[in-house]
């Protein structure tokens, strides 16, 4: 299932050029992963309040477009890949009034406890581990393609 996360540009996340700073779509994208995590039902609060994190283990973008002060932008989102451990989501940015791809990109995850170390969510949370496989069941191969 393809999740969309909708915001704004706001003036303060422009470089020098009058463009959004390339930095601030990684931004977006957590923004949208945090959301998306939310809707499902395993929002980071929760996680927290469970003693786990989801750092980033790898981490792609490419940008194709620039966006502007007062787009309204589009964050594209579904889960890619989860093996019980480790888990993958792709992401396209794109302007809602044109549609246009702004950028896309890829997150590599997974979920660690005190130790630091990567958990087994298949054994050790398998609440988690059957909303990930449901969402991951829903999810069609790939994003929406640009028209």
């Amino acid at each position: 299932m393809e999740m969309i996360y909708t915001r704004p540009v706001h003036f303060y996340e422009l470089d020098q050029m009058g463009i959004v700073h390339h930095a601030n779509y990684i931004h977006f994208f957590e923004e949208a992963r945090l959301d998306a995590m939310s809707r499902l039902g395993f929002g980071y609060e929760r996680l927290m309040d469970a003693g786990l994190a989801s750092p980033v283990m790898n981490l792609s973008c490419e940008y194709l477009a620039p966006s502007r002060y007062p787009d309204i932008l589009e964050v594209h989102i579904l889960l890619k890949e989860y093996d019980g451990v480790r888990f993958r989501f792709s992401y396209q940015i794109k302007r809602q009034s044109d549609s246009m791809l702004i950028c896309r990109g890829e997150s590599q995850h997974c979920l660690i406890a005190g130790s630091g170390l990567p958990v087994r969510i298949r054994s050790r949370y398998p609440e988690i581990h059957a909303l990930m496989l449901k969402w991951l069941q829903e999810n069609p191969t790939e994003l929406t393609p640009n028209p």
